[in-house]
């Protein structure tokens, strides 16, 4: 059931992302609501169902975005890999790990996505420019990842995935 509900949400958060606003001041990013649910796996599932989540947000992103197929994918299990190695550290029920991982991960992921894409001369773009997208995406990222981890839960818990007990220790 963990795996259905997985794709339901990155369905549901693809369609989010793509219909939400790029404002100017932010770097023209979108909200990264995928990103918001590698969060949520990497820190409330095992690193399987993490790598699984990452790959398929990866692949809808870019198949969204006209990057070249894979390049989200890659830097999604990186960073779902390095939050899942904090995953003992931290309290993943706090409402400050959301929010301080999503900051986190909104920069490093634009900052290796323009990296990846500059390596290739794909893109032409100013390091100021760059750096507005990084703090937009950090921003951004770091608001949404707290409602993506409460309604996920919820949605979990609703279904069976965790026990209210489980949660609750």
């Amino acid at each position: 059931m963990t795996y259905i509900l997985m794709i339901l949400l990155l369905l549901a958060g693809t369609i989010v992302q793509t219909m939400s606003p790029a404002y100017a001041i932010l770097g023209e990013v979108k909200t990264p609501i995928l990103l918001a649910f590698i969060i949520y796996y990497s820190l409330n599932r095992s690193i399987n169902t993490m790598f699984v989540a990452a790959l398929l947000a990866g692949i809808l992103q870019d198949s969204l975005n006209l990057s070249p197929l894979g390049y989200s994918s890659a830097i999604f299990i990186f960073i779902g890999w390095v939050i899942s190695r904090y995953r003992g550290l931290v309290i993943a029920d706090s409402f400050m790990t959301p929010i301080v991982f999503g900051a986190i991960s909104g920069i490093m992921a634009t900052l290796m996505q323009a990296l990846l894409l500059a390596h290739n001369e794909a893109i032409n773009i100013s390091p100021l420019w760059i750096l507005l997208r990084m703090l937009g995406s950090g921003f951004l990222c770091s608001l949404i990842t707290p409602i993506v981890f409460l309604l996920t839960k919820m949605l979990d818990r609703a279904i069976g995935n965790t026990d209210i007990r489980e949660a609750l220790q």
